[in-house]
């Protein structure tokens, strides 16, 4: 027979396994909570991701037209978490900045963006036909907290920049109206609200400040959402 010291170390020795199990098995339950809980939202939410908030405008707006009896929520995120999601049900569709060729994934150009500086008048550089981050970076600029993959565009083109983020669009636009610090805007942005008062434009030259989005579905659900699909590339001709 075993000694009493062997026995207690058995004894633990089971009850850790035993722990172990049972903590996989929770982990299991949650994740099988999560997907049926993703899938009905599924049932009554369409769910949108994007890289950057101006493709959501004309996106979101489509689907509350052709879908009016569902819910539509939208987000935005990184691309990994954007792809990621949609092959796990979290979005019905998303908007990344790249084509992404992926067998089960169903993509197409949606729409593009081009950035612009937004300098007041009295700026150094304001009679420029067109300027590179370069020739900005080092000054302070206003910027939007929720830009998407925007933030990182400006991090590594115009890493000596002090970037004053404001986290309401309100605070944001009032500050451009009045201060004399450079700002961004776009092509997009200003379809929206217009072009700023008492600002000049000038168009950023560097190959990263125009983008290509791509909207993505599962090919699987592609027929499913067809009349969206239809209606965007109708739009876009």
């Amino acid at each position: 027979m075993p000694d009493r010291n062997g026995k207690i170390f058995y004894t633990s020795f089971t009850s850790l396994s035993h722990i172990s199990k049972a903590r996989r098995v929770i982990r299991q339950a949650q994740d099988l909570v999560e997907r049926v809980r993703a899938f009905d939202r599924s049932q009554r939410t369409i769910s949108i991701g994007s890289c950057a908030p101006a493709p959501l405008w004309e996106l979101v707006s489509l689907v509350s037209q052709l879908y009016p009896e569902m819910t539509v929520s939208s987000e935005m995120k990184d691309t990994a978490t954007l792809l990621e999601g949609l092959k796990n049900g979290v979005y019905q569709f998303i908007i990344l900045p790249f084509a992404a060729e992926q067998p089960q994934l169903y993509s197409f150009a949606f729409e593009k963006e081009q950035l612009y500086f937004s300098l007041p008048p009295g700026h150094p550089l304001s009679g420029s036909q067109g300027l590179f981050f370069k020739d900005i970076d080092g000054e302070s600029i206003l910027l939007f907290s929720q830009i998407g993959f925007w933030r990182e565009v400006c991090r590594q083109k115009m890493p000596l920049t002090r970037a004053l983020v404001q986290t309401k669009q309100e605070d944001l636009q009032e500050l451009v109206q009045s201060s004399s610090l450079p700002a961004f805007v776009s092509d997009l942005a200003m379809r929206w609200s217009g072009k700023p008062q008492n600002r000049v434009i000038i168009p950023i030259l560097d190959p990263e400040a125009t983008v290509q989005y791509h909207f993505l579905c599962k090919k699987e659900d592609k027929k499913k959402w067809s009349a969206l699909i239809e209606r965007i590339k109708t739009d876009e001709t």
